[in-house]
């Protein structure tokens, strides 16, 4: 008897950390607004071009997770399959251990250029393209990433227990509009800036 009930336990544990495949959708916005990618975003007087948006997502279950648990969304590529087991946390960016480990495969491959060097670790979030604001036109490039301190992430984004689907939706504006109010149009390495530009990132997103 004792034994058949072992393996009951054995067996339920083993259905609730099963992992599933999670299909992923993203929706870009700029206040609100489907962000186009072509003709450019007008908010007042300001024209916006976004030429390159992506992003690590990963699911944590029970505080772990793996390389098999992450994808790179992006404008090209918004739909994508996250293994997870649920319930699970979802993140912005690459696990912190998976950015002590090194360089890894799949979607973490450096291939997809979301990689510094050893030392910074894995980029969390792309965002390039450029502003036109009084005939005046400014490139911008946001590479937010690292691991070393608390705040350069990841960042935590929401918690999901059932489904076997996620929207994942994405407003640029407040990244936006932090961007023209410091006048700050490059970020390339983790610091004070990128801290503050992850923030912006995070307000504008929503998980259902």
């Amino acid at each position: 008897m004792r034994f058949s009930l072992f393996l009951i336990v054995i067996f339920l544990t083993r259905i609730q950390s099963y992992a599933q495949q999670i299909e992923c959708q993203l929706k870009v916005s700029i206040a609100g607004h489907e962000l186009d990618t072509i003709a450019g975003n007008h908010f007042g007087d300001t024209l916006l071009h976004v030429e390159r948006l992506q992003f690590y997502l990963h699911a944590s279950h029970d505080g772990k997770s793996n390389e098999k648990n992450a994808i790179l969304l992006s404008m090209s590529q918004p739909t994508k399959q996250l293994v997870a087991n649920t319930p699970f946390d979802l993140y912005l960016g690459v696990d912190s251990v998976l950015n002590y480990n090194g360089v890894h495969e799949g979607a973490l491959d450096p291939i997809n250029g979301m990689y510094w060097t050893w030392q910074t670790g894995y980029i969390h979030f792309k965002l390039e393209g450029n502003i036109i604001c009084d005939s005046s036109r400014k490139s911008f490039e946001y590479h937010i990433g690292g691991y070393s301190s608390n705040d350069s992430g990841p960042f935590f984004v929401g918690h999901k227990s059932i489904g076997n689907e996620l929207q994942v939706t994405l407003d640029i504006y407040p990244a936006i509009q932090l961007a023209m109010k410091k006048e700050v149009f490059r970020i390339m390495s983790p610091g004070k800036r990128s801290d503050q530009m992850a923030q912006a990132i995070l307000s504008g997103i929503s998980i259902k």
